[in-house]
């Protein structure tokens, strides 16, 4: 039968850049996850939808189904008084910054003046397509 939401179902995958470059595997180490459950990328379980056990493919998934397109308001600028004199900041640097809200965010320096530092808080592969290959070795209706 085909796969649709809420089943759940043993899957392995291979995440790559349009590049080949390989991102994520779990080739060989099977996983369980529930399809329209959020616990995958959107791209992947839309991928799923209508496979049966024992398929395989590979789809190349776009910006907004994977880790989002590129959201400028993400883009900051911090002056520089804000850090501590002498910090060296240099562009492609990563950190965590304190949100406002409590949380935290990953940060990369795109640029630095002597007025701030601009940081880029979208997720690093925001704004890429992906390839992804996923094989369904089970799957399970809701309830069983």
């Amino acid at each position: 039968m085909p796969i649709k939401a809420g089943d759940t179902v043993s899957i392995e995958y291979r995440i790559a850049l349009t590049d080949g470059t390989i991102l994520e595997s779990t080739e060989g180490e099977p996983m369980d996850v529930v399809v329209g459950a959020g616990q995958i990328l959107t791209g992947v379980e839309r991928a799923l939808e209508g496979m049966e056990a024992g398929a395989e493919r590979t789809v190349t998934i776009r910006p907004e189904d994977a880790f989002g397109t590129i959201n400028h308001d993400l883009v900051v600028e911090i002056p520089m008084e804000r850090f501590p004199e002498g910090m060296a900041l240099k562009r492609g640097q990563t950190f965590e910054l304190e949100l406002p809200s409590g949380g935290k965010a990953p940060a990369t320096v795109i640029d630095v003046t002597v007025d701030g530092v601009t940081f880029d808080l979208n997720h690093p592969l925001a704004g890429q397509a992906l390839k992804v290959w996923v094989r369904v070795s089970d799957r399970r209706e809701r309830g069983e």
